[in-house]
């Protein structure tokens, strides 16, 4: 996992105060491309989620048809955006990343001619989603398409005053057009309630960000999820799913028992940090989200 990218947040910022952008969604996504010189497309793509070849002035936004949720069709653009802007007058990329970077021909010469494609960003589900956080670029684009899509001052003015709960990540996902763990994502970084958010994938924790004045401090990458935590009960669910125990339907079901929102021991999560001394009668909030089609759940913890 990396640290947020705040040249990729000064990029959105300078986006939306080059557009004179005052609410969140003024401006289609697609319109915002289009000033850019960026050619919005839908088609189906094998095992991604969306691309976009450009060149250092203009370019092409290809998101999955197939994609059923418009919020993840929207964050995946701004995501793809995300590149362009970070990316187009850059080089070369971060040490390890270079394959990212390939020189296709690229039919945007403005005489009609071909021009050399300056990147090509081939996106999968993972990396948009935020399931996994191994690559810097993919990591920037997200840390782009949050900071356009729920610009700091726009999220900080909706959510202040409010209590954290699984209602306000629902209606902040609801007012921003996104999706609820993109929200969640959003909250953790910025909100206003000292938070933990973890992603969990076949019950083992993948990574975690813990906002500096939340209690508990220490998780571990590769801990496998207590079965304290009802987010062991969403992961029994999928892995019974994965080895056909059970029909979809009943994974549903199953999902739908367990409480969206719900008070644990802090020591579900927090059973090695020290600070907790082995405490199993502190209580913190749990929400989870379960995302059945990557064997993951992200989990908000919050102070009861």
């Amino acid at each position: 996992m990396f640290e947020k990218n705040n040249i990729a947040v000064a990029n959105a910022c300078k986006l939306i105060e080059k557009y004179c952008i005052k609410l969140p969604n003024q401006y289609s996504l697609e319109e915002l491309l289009n000033a850019e010189g960026l050619v919005y497309i839908e088609e189906s793509l094998d095992g991604l989620a969306g691309n976009i070849v450009f060149t250092a002035e203009n370019g092409i936004v290809t998101v999955n048809s197939n994609i059923e949720s418009e919020t993840q069709k929207i964050f995946t653009a701004a995501h793809e955006l995300g590149h362009f802007e970070n990316e187009a007058h850059t080089r070369p990329l971060p040490k390890g990343e270079e394959k990212a970077l390939i020189q296709p021909n690229f039919p945007l010469n403005a005489k009609g001619g071909y021009s050399k494609a300056r990147g090509i960003f081939e996106c999968g589900f993972e990396d948009v989603l935020g399931v996994k956080r191994t690559s810097r670029t993919e990591t920037a684009a997200n840390d782009f398409a949050a900071e356009l899509l729920m610009h700091k001052p726009w999220f900080e003015e909706f959510t202040k005053s409010k209590k954290l709960s699984l209602t306000l990540l629902s209606e902040c996902a609801e007012h921003f057009t996104v999706s609820l763990s993109a929200a969640a994502f959003r909250y953790a970084e910025i909100g206003n309630a000292p938070c933990a958010i973890i992603m969990s994938t076949d019950g083992v924790v993948k990574w975690s960000s813990i906002n500096k004045s939340f209690p508990y401090q220490f998780l571990r990458n590769g801990l496998k999820v207590h079965n304290m935590s009802y987010a062991f009960d969403l992961h029994k669910a999928m892995h019974n799913y994965k080895l056909n125990l059970c029909s979809f339907d009943q994974m549903k079901r199953n999902f739908a028992e367990v409480p969206k929102e719900e008070d644990i021991p802090a020591f579900a999560w927090f059973n090695e940090d020290y600070s907790l001394n082995g405490n199993q009668n502190i209580r913190i909030m749990e929400a989870n989200i379960a995302m059945h089609n990557y064997n993951s759940v992200i989990t908000v913890l919050w102070e009861v």
